[in-house]
């Protein structure tokens, strides 16, 4: 146990001297965080995920699956957590590749929406990693090419769609057709309507 704690703050010195540290928190909750990363048998998540000095960019991650850590309660202990800390950026990210346990799956995309809006009412940067993202990061004046990098990492609300369209000068109708392809996929959520990519049909 010594030694566990010597290397403990050796990591954390460690990474004081870095600019830019990125934390995976899948969970804050013991027994999820343990049946999520199966950790080594002597390491307890209440001894590493502790307060510290760091004053470089921190970004956090959490990989949401399904039943395992996105009921209320685990979004809501995740959130408190992830708001006391205050990451420059909260990533929160959905398997796009095939995972380890056959059961294991992504959260459908009206659970996903209202994990996104519950962490970003608290936390100031959330971005949702659901598949690649491409190329276009800021409006290109492609409104098909934009639309599917912008609701890679976020939900866009309904009047910021059509605003992406009019800022495009282009028609409806190439809305619909990515809502046809089953490239995007429309949600509600507190009343408002979302649109979000459809993660389960990334390649």
């Amino acid at each position: 146990m010594l030694q566990q704690n010597h290397l403990f703050r050796y990591v954390r010195q460690a990474l004081a001297l870095a600019d830019w540290v990125s934390l995976k928190i899948d969970s804050v909750n013991e027994t999820v965080w343990r049946s999520i990363n199966r950790p080594f048998p002597t390491l307890k998540l209440s001894e590493i995920i502790v307060s510290s000095d760091f004053d470089g960019f921190i970004a956090t991650e959490t990989m949401l699956l399904d039943e395992v850590n996105t009921d209320d309660n685990d979004i809501f202990e995740l959130t408190d957590f992830l708001y006391k800390i205050q990451p420059d950026m909260a990533y929160l990210a959905v398997p796009t590749r095939p995972m380890a346990e056959k059961n294991q799956r992504s959260p459908d995309a009206d659970k996903l929406n209202h994990i996104f809006q519950s962490v970003n009412a608290r936390v100031d940067r959330v971005e949702l990693l659901a598949g690649y993202e491409g190329d276009a990061m800021a409006s290109s004046g492609d409104f098909i090419e934009d639309m599917l990098a912008i609701t890679a990492v976020h939900p866009m609300r309904e009047e910021q769609v059509y605003y992406l369209l009019e800022k495009t000068a282009s028609d409806r109708s190439l809305l619909e057709k990515l809502l046809n392809e089953g490239l995007l996929c429309k949600v509600d959520y507190n009343g408002k309507t979302f649109y979000m990519r459809s993660f389960e049909n990334i390649e």
